[in-house]
């Protein structure tokens, strides 16, 4: 019934909104003199994914796509690669995301792995490309497995304390449209 108050929905994309610039906010605050050994998660694309493959709703393309680009533009990443590689990987997800209705967790866990690495190296073979600095790899692959292993945590929290699930396989909203 999302769908039918535009409030509701409203009110879900500024929350997604606000919990990203949030999570922008987190990385910019220096938490400690020494760099981190451990690379920090993209909790940004977790939050989207998990929230695309529930209620597609709440996060539409252009919110992602400027969410994205604020944060290229704060942590100081080259402009608009981040928010490109992030919509292509968003959408593919959210066409895909009936697909994933019928899916075990694991399975769900298993194919955003594939995505997220997929979207890494595309980051680094387009930086390469045109011979821009970038990270070196096993700094990629150090923020690639925090940002698997912390994705069954975010779905978790999505799922279970926002009660923001899957729809079940045959489920309408109140135009008839399948959600």
């Amino acid at each position: 019934m999302d769908e039918v108050n535009p409030y509701k929905s409203l009110r879900n994309r500024a929350i997604y909104f606000g919990v990203c610039m949030a999570l922008i906010f987190l990385r910019l605050i220096p938490l400690d003199l020494e760099p981190n050994k451990i690379g920090m998660p993209d909790f940004m694309l977790c939050i989207t994914t998990a929230i695309v493959i529930r209620k597609a709703t709440i996060a539409p393309y252009v919110l992602v796509g400027v969410v994205f680009l604020i944060a290229d533009i704060m942590l100081s990443r080259p402009l608009g690669l981040g928010a490109l590689i992030a919509v292509i990987g968003i959408e593919i997800v959210r066409n895909n995301r009936f697909s994933f209705r019928e899916m075990f967790f694991l399975s769900e866990w298993f194919l955003m792995a594939i995505l997220f690495a997929f979207m890494a190296f595309a980051q680094q073979v387009a930086l390469s490309l045109v011979l821009a600095d970038r990270l070196p790899v096993h700094s990629v692959l150090i923020q690639l497995a925090t940002t698997i292993a912390c994705y069954p945590i975010v779905v978790f929290v999505i799922s279970q304390m926002l009660r923001i699930s899957k729809p079940a396989p045959g489920e309408f909203n109140a135009f008839g449209h399948k959600l």
